[in-house]
């Protein structure tokens, strides 16, 4: 990320650097603009999740892993991906920190029980960031859902 420059990212999209600079005035705003669409997309993923004819605890899960798998594969696999989180958290931590709360208010709906709802929520990203293969983080946050949910039934 520090590397890339408005020069390459032009060339990289088959534009004139003026032409990318009429859209964002600087790396920060092209980041925060990406940012933005990256946590739309993943909005996208969780209410898609949601919004299945699924028992809950089923679309719960579903929720959370979509989340985790998205982040998995288009940030973590990157070859700068520690880069890409600095950056996010300088120059989006409130866009993400609001997708959070919103995922943990959609939780709520679906479990009726926030402190369920966050529980689940913190205890996958802390899954999600301590196990690396995305195979185990995967079987670990349903194996999670599925035990916490089946001692208390929704």
């Amino acid at each position: 990320l520090r590397a890339t420059t408005m020069e390459g990212v032009a060339a990289g999209v088959g534009m004139s650097k003026v032409t990318v600079y009429s859209y964002f005035t600087d790396k920060d705003a092209l980041f925060t603009a990406v940012a933005a669409r990256f946590a739309e997309q993943m909005e996208e993923e969780v209410r898609t999740a949601l919004a299945t004819h699924s028992p809950a605890a089923e679309r719960v899960e579903a929720a959370l892993l979509a989340k985790h798998k998205l982040v998995h594969d288009r940030i973590c696999l990157a070859p700068f991906a520690v880069d890409i989180f600095l950056t996010k958290t300088r120059l989006s931590r409130a866009r993400f920190q609001a997708l959070d709360s919103w995922i943990i208010a959609k939780l709520t709906e679906v479990l009726r029980d926030e402190r369920l709802a966050r529980l689940l929520f913190h205890a996958s990203q802390g899954i999600a960031n301590g196990v690396s293969p995305w195979g185990e983080a995967e079987a670990d946050i349903t194996q999670m859902v599925r035990r916490v949910l089946a001692a208390a039934p929704v």
